[in-house]
């Protein structure tokens, strides 16, 4: 089934691969969801702002299946990281998930914090970057800052 077209797009989170056909059938037109990098769960940090295990894919391998199964009605899905502020200790981590997640055919990543923006661009991950809310941009200077920094859109 293909999503409808929609005066206007409707970007619904989903965690799990049994959802992904549910929230189209419901409207929805581009999904986001939120996967911990394979090997983080127990380390007390998380990749993204949905940081209850249920609000997470269980692992990138479902993640990777349900971005397929978006893909084939036609949704775009955008990975999750946006988390205001990330450790640089983790920055590898989660630019090697964005890569991963870029090969899964995720069209963008809905990122929070400015210095990860900058080192996806620098490292070239091919992902359209939309602004998310807890970047904490609040007027149009703002967002022309971030806007300078790459993306294209905001949540």
């Amino acid at each position: 089934m293909k999503p409808q077209k929609a005066v206007f797009q409707i970007l619904s989170p989903f965690d799990n691969l049994a959802e992904t056909e549910i929230l189209i059938e419901a409207g929805a037109t581009e999904l986001y969801g939120g996967v911990s990098p394979d090997g983080w769960r127990g380390r007390g940090v998380s990749a993204n702002q949905r940081t209850f295990d249920s609000a997470q894919f269980s692992s990138e391998e479902e993640f990777r299946r349900a971005v397929e199964a978006a893909d084939k009605v036609g949704a775009p899905v955008y990975l999750a990281l946006n988390a205001p502020v990330n450790s640089p200790a983790f920055t590898d981590d989660l630019l090697a998930l964005a890569e991963r997640a870029a090969g899964f055919g995720v069209r963008g990543a809905i990122v929070g914090d400015p210095a990860l923006i900058v080192k996806m661009k620098e490292a070239g991950i091919k992902l359209q970057i939309t602004l998310s809310t807890m970047a904490g941009a609040m007027n149009r200077h703002a967002f022309g800052f971030f806007a300078s920094l790459g993306p294209k859109r905001a949540v």
